[in-house]
């Protein structure tokens, strides 16, 4: 399955690319970057309540620490499939919110983030047996790419539990998305129009490859 990032767009110009997409792809799911929109409640809420699926996430720096809260509780009771909330947010808005998803229908995934390297693997572990202290229905690891060692860290966490995205980024982490679905991921991640991590592929790029890969 593809998730695909919307981010940098108006809210205008996500519906038409959530309805174009949804309407020749079935099996997709897609990624509301709150942190890289400027929706307000309102207009979240709007976009929830279609029939397709949605992984919401707000980074932290955007918003408050209340508006940010307000509006994951928003997704939540608004239907989204999954919200994402990084191991190293605000420790005590972790607990409030996973504590939340279990009055609700909502899964969780709990994510990490290195924009400059990737660290090694017993950290990476580390980081993953954090994560799983929240009962998460994914975790999500995504460092920057800089040489072939790395990318085999990201390839050996797969080996760690059933439940694990492991991706690169930058441009040498690209390789690491198309195979993502090989090893057994719930979902790879794909952009649209903008790219929201660096060496992220486009939707079109991620479709052509994989009817390549696989014959069709």
């Amino acid at each position: 399955m593809n998730c695909i990032t919307i981010n940098d767009v108006s809210f205008s110009e996500a519906n038409h690319i959530i309805d174009k997409l949804s309407a020749s792809d079935n099996n997709i799911i897609f990624e509301i970057r709150l942190d890289l929109l400027e929706f307000d409640e309102n207009q979240l809420n709007q976009i929830l309540h279609k029939k397709e699926k949605f992984i919401v996430t707000c980074r932290e720096n955007k918003f408050s620490k209340e508006k940010r809260k307000k509006l994951l509780f928003s997704a939540i009771n608004c239907g989204a499939e999954y919200i994402d909330l990084d191991i190293d947010s605000d420790s005590q808005t972790l607990i409030i919110l996973t504590n939340s998803l279990k009055h609700s229908n909502c899964k969780l995934i709990v994510s990490y983030h290195n924009m400059e390297k990737t660290p090694d693997y017993d950290f990476l572990k580390t980081i993953v047996n954090r994560c799983k202290k929240f009962n998460p229905d994914i975790i999500k690891i995504a460092c920057k790419i800089n040489n072939e060692k790395d990318l085999h860290v990201i390839f050996s966490l797969y080996a760690l539990q059933k439940n694990i995205i492991a991706l690169g980024m930058g441009e040498k982490g690209k390789i690491s998305r198309v195979v993502a679905k090989y090893l057994g991921t719930k979902f790879s991640y794909s952009c649209y129009q903008k790219k929201s991590a660096n060496g992220q592929l486009s939707y079109q790029e991620m479709k052509k490859i994989e009817r390549i890969l696989d014959n069709e």
